[in-house]
This record gives structure tokens, C-alpha cells and sequence, in this order.
């Protein structure tokens, strides 16, 4: 299954965290929403759309040396997709 990123959301580095950020939101009062994701998630965004859900799970397999379970890995990879899909920032290719 292939994904594609939106065009209206970036990912962004704040010091030690990093955010996806919808850019077509109203910001009023200076105020916006921040979606905050973790390590792993930032390296599933920086591999799309360069690189299928399968081989996203076959790079992380091969960064955590097998310390994690593939099916793990799969599930997880899979499930954050189809939430950032559900959020409108990735879409099914």
C-alpha cells in the first residue's frame, strides 16, 4: 500500500520534538494546532512518498537490528498511516 503526503501539511523540527502542521487551518489569537509525533513517526514521514509502507517496515526492521518483532513494526507502521489518513495528512496512492 503506497501514501502519499498532503500538500498542505509540514513536518517541522522544534528543538527536540517534531510536529506536523496543517498550514490551510485559521489561526486566530496566534494559536494552532500542533500534531506532535514521535521518533518513529518522523522517520515514516521523511521516507514518504520516496518509499511504500512495506519498505519503510524493512528499513525500521534493519535500524532496530531485529530487537522488534516484524509483525510489531508492520502493524504499528501501518496504523500510524491510516490515522494521518484519517487527520487528512496522507492520502492512499
Amino acid at each position: 500500500m503506497g501514501f502519499l503526503r498532503a500538500d498542505h501539511v509540514v513536518g517541522r523540527q522544534v528543538h527536540d520534538s517534531y510536529f506536523l502542521i496543517d498550514i490551510t487551518q485559521n489561526y486566530f489569537d496566534e494559536i494552532c494546532h500542533l500534531y506532535e509525533i514521535n521518533q518513529v513517526g518522523q522517520f515514516v514521514w521523511e521516507r514518504l512518498p520516496e518509499m511504500s509502507a512495506e519498505r519503510i517496515c524493512e528499513e525500521l526492521y534493519t535500524q532496530v537490528g531485529g530487537s522488534v518483532d516484524y509483525a510489531e513494526i508492520q502493524d504499528d507502521i501501518n496504523g500510524f498511516l491510516l490515522q494521518l489518513c484519517s487527520l487528512g495528512f496522507v492520502v492512499e496512492a
